[in-house]
Order: C-alpha cells, then structure tokens, then sequence
C-alpha cells in the first residue's frame, strides 16, 4: 500500500508541469510535502517566472506559505516576469496574514515590480497599505533611504528634487 501511494505520487509528479506550484495553488498540504520529500525544487520557476511561494501568497494559502517560507533556501523576494515578489502577490490580493508573515520573515518591502510599484503601491486593502507603511517607518525606510540603501543614484536625485 506504501508502494502504491509512492507509485501514485511519482505518476502525479511526472504528469503536472508544475508539482509545486500546483499544490500551493491549490492549497493541497499532503501534495506539497510529497513534492518537497521528493527533492522538486523550492525556487523553481514556472512559466511566467513565479516561484510556489508567489502562488502561496497570491492564493492566500497561509499554512502551505509557512511551510515554504521554513525551508532555508527559499527566494523570499523573488521577481516574476511582471517584476511582482510574493509580497507584491499577496498585498494585490488582500492577503494581510501572508503579508504580515513574509514581511515578518524578510521579504522586501522596497522592490519595485515592472510598472515600478511597491507591495505598498499594489495593496488593494487599507490595513494592509497601513501594516506596510508602519513597517517601513519602524524600518527607517524612508523613500530616500531606500534609494541609497539599494544604491540607485538615479531614485535618490529624483526624491530629493521632487521628482
């Protein structure tokens, strides 16, 4: 019955493009650890670039983003192909506890995506707009310091003057 149930999960594994992502869409918890067991990659990229993690965040699927974010190696602020990190997914859909829990595990709240916006930029929710903002204020992350923190001249002469 155990061979059976491997046999079944290597079938399931070999069939869907993307294991991973498929079980933190679909919020599937005993999938997602048979993926993880058997060595499916927690950084992979599927088409548009998005790692499990964006899908996690984007689908509000908080007990499969706890798991993904305890793996040590896990790209955290990973860009999609829109430039969007998990962050910027979870904030867009109004996820507040995967916003609280990737902003508490490290994300960064200064990437900007393709269109230039901020996780605070994209947030569809109000508490979620004021979590990120309190957050980069406790930070000292104040739009200028952000600009010299990542190194971007061009960001820094922008904010001083205006612009």
């Amino acid at each position: 019955s155990e061979l059976y149930k491997k046999e079944i999960v290597e079938t399931k594994l070999e069939l869907i493009e993307f294991p991973l992502h498929e079980a933190a869409k679909m919020g599937d918890y005993s999938f997602l650890r048979e993926c993880l067991e058997n060595k499916v990659s927690v950084n992979s990229l599927d088409r548009s670039s998005s790692t499990a993690l964006h899908w996690a965040a984007y689908t509000g699927h908080f007990d499969i983003l706890e798991i993904l974010l305890s793996i040590s190696n896990v790209a955290i602020s990973a860009q999609n192909k829109l430039g969007d990190t998990p962050l910027h997914a979870a904030s867009s859909k109004g996820r507040i506890d995967c916003v609280q829990l990737l902003v508490d595990s490290g994300a960064n709240l200064q990437i900007r995506n393709s269109q230039g916006k901020r996780p605070i930029d994209v947030a569809t929710n109000p508490e979620i707009a004021s979590f990120l903002q309190t957050t980069m204020s406790e930070r000292g992350l104040t739009e200028l310091e952000a600009a010299d923190y990542l190194g971007d001249e061009e960001d820094e002469e922008c904010i001083e003057h205006g612009v």
